[in-house]
């Protein structure tokens, strides 16, 4: 008796402990029942917590969305482990009046009278979305203005050029022979055309935000030999899990991502070709590829911020806009990729949402 009367008070003091936290807490079966709500998250959803009590987890998720939720949850709890959820995107739900709001989600299974439960903690993030929301507004403006004044800089960088070809010329049909001059003009020409190349990049870069993706179906193993063939000799490269896999994404994009690696991967390479090796998992409707190479490494301090225009490693030449570029190209196609520091070769992960 006095066992049970102990666990009886630590199921209350934990219930008491769960009701004064900031946060929506909501445990269910594994069928999907709710069996718990604290008054947060009761609160949060417009719900008393007797009316959660019974109901399916479902109906606090978007109508359009509930069908491929129950795969999720279904999927998930063949095998269930502690996890976060709302990593690089927005998870939703639905309130009772109908409004959407924006949630971080965590998962942890666990087990009570030898009854398989979960427990999901909830962070309400409906305010900082729209934050987020206002800056890539604010984002998008800078980015069209950069793209008009890099457009504008064109034609005046490109008249500098050309004057400065017509006066190397002039000076040559007059016999003007001074190796002054003629360094000073190849100082002008040089920086001309590091100029012509960073707006063309500039332009680039910003019109990458301008596209709309053309989606259709792609084996993507078969995209990838294709675009390796290319470069012969010079690279070589290993598929793994890939396989017979489709993916639905823009063909072009995808090119001009895996083509700036690939570049990179014989550029940074200390040997006559670059090994790539290029696996992929899939991870609750997440895509998750892993790419490597044979090349120098990226330090920590580079990786950092390699994805920023023009920041580039002390052995590059380019004007450091390959992996911007590559960045920017999969946010339109709703993906994402990060360096993984390392100095035994380049280390990239690319999530597809």
């Amino acid at each position: 008796m006095f066992f049970k009367d102990k666990i009886k008070a630590n199921d209350s003091s934990l219930q008491s402990i769960m009701e004064v936290l900031p946060i929506g807490v909501i445990s269910t079966d594994f069928s999907g029942k709710i069996i718990f709500v604290n008054e947060y998250l009761a609160s949060l959803f417009e719900y008393s917590k007797e009316e959660l009590i019974g109901k399916e987890v479902e109906e606090l998720i978007p109508f359009n969305l509930r069908e491929k939720h129950i795969q999720y949850r279904n999927e998930y709890f063949k095998n269930p482990v502690q996890k976060s959820m709302g990593e690089n995107r927005v998870l939703k739900g639905l309130t009772r009046s109908g409004k959407t709001i924006y949630l971080e989600i965590g998962l942890r299974p666990f087990e009570y009278n030898n009854e398989k439960n979960l427990i999901i903690v909830i962070n309400d993030v409906t305010e900082m979305n729209k934050v987020f929301n206002k800056l890539e507004v604010t984002n998008k403006q800078l980015e069209e203005y950069a793209f008009l004044v890099s457009h504008d800089l064109r034609a005046p960088v490109r008249h500098i050029s050309n004057f400065v070809e017509l006066l190397n010329d002039e000076l040559k049909s007059q016999n003007t022979e001074s190796e002054k001059i003629e360094k000073y003009i190849g100082i002008i020409q040089n920086n001309s055309n590091k100029i012509q190349n960073m707006i063309s990049g500039m332009l680039k870069i910003a019109s990458i935000n301008q596209v709309k993706p053309y989606i259709t179906e792609i084996d993507l193993a078969k995209l990838l030999e294709a675009e390796a063939k290319s470069y012969e000799e010079k690279l070589k490269l290993e598929l793994v899990n890939l396989q017979n896999f489709k993916i639905n994404s823009d063909k072009e994009l995808l090119k001009q991502i895996f083509n700036n690696l690939f570049q990179n991967s014989i550029r940074f390479c200390n040997t006559d070709s670059a090994n790539v090796t290029i696996s992929l998992t899939k991870n609750d409707g997440e895509i998750d590829i892993e790419y490597s190479d044979n090349g120098i490494g990226i330090e920590r301090s580079i990786a950092e911020k390699l994805f920023t225009p023009f920041i580039k490693s002390q052995e590059s030449n380019g004007l450091g806009l390959g992996m911007t570029i590559v960045k920017r190209s999969l946010r339109v196609l709703k993906g994402d990729i990060s360096c993984i520091p390392s100095d035994e070769g380049a280390l990239f992960k690319i999530v597809f949402h």
